[in-house]
């Protein structure tokens, strides 16, 4: 992956935050493309993406920008990254990073996720892309991290053959939300999900459990 200095045409802003579901849901709702749509596309300065062979990747990252009337060009808001799906001109995701560094780090990490030379990647808030992107964009801060001194395994979601859920990992999944929710709310619509994920943990736990004990009986009727 290599990266490109020039100018691209995007709506991103500090005041206004447009996406690419928005425009999905702009062409679902019958509106006309976005660039022909208010506000008005603006040229600015970013790091195009190409691959190593020079084909373009579709996006690009670059800092977020503030458009005043009076000012000449754009004004980049100092420590806000982004990155821009460059045949919608909106951004993949609402909120920045806070370098560049961290912003090509996260671009790098979802160019495999979906062609982004689709002038509309699925990024509604129920696609799983959606969520692959918001993981990625952790994952890329967290890579940056001098102080993280693990190492960050790959997730790759749709994995065939899929591993196996065991009642560890599932713990240490919960434990972890569980963490989170110190310092963050649980949204009133996640509540059934994690109500979900415990009573599929208390399965697990049961199925280990009673093959633990199987195997106890099976082991004990070889030795008798």
């Amino acid at each position: 992956m290599c990266f490109e200095p020039r100018p691209i045409t995007t709506l991103d802003t500090q005041d206004r935050r447009h996406t690419v579901d928005d425009l999905v849901a702009m062409q679902e709702d019958g509106t006309v493309n976005a660039c022909h749509s208010s506000p008005v596309c603006r040229s600015v300065d970013a790091l195009v993406a190409m691959q190593e062979d020079g084909t373009p990747v579709g996006l690009a990252a670059h800092p977020v920008y503030r458009f005043e009337a009076h000012a000449a060009t754009p004004l980049p808001v100092t420590g806000q990254y982004t990155i821009t799906h460059l045949l919608s001109s909106l951004r993949v995701y609402s909120e920045p990073v806070a370098t560049q560094v961290v912003a090509c780090t996260w671009l790098e990490r979802i160019v495999p996720l979906t062609d982004w030379m689709h002038p509309a990647p699925r990024l509604r808030p129920q696609s799983i892309l959606r969520l692959q992107v918001m993981l990625a964009r952790v994952q890329a801060m967290e890579a940056c991290d001098e102080d993280r001194l693990e190492e960050l395994l790959p997730l790759v979601p749709n994995r065939t053959p899929a591993p196996p859920l065991t009642p560890e990992g599932q713990t240490t999944l919960i434990e972890w939300i569980i963490y989170a929710m110190e310092y963050l709310a649980l949204p009133q619509e996640a509540v059934p999900a994690l109500e979900h994920q415990l009573t599929l943990h208390a399965a697990l736990v049961r199925a280990s459990e009673g093959a633990l004990q199987e195997q106890t009986v099976v082991s004990s009727c070889v030795c008798s």
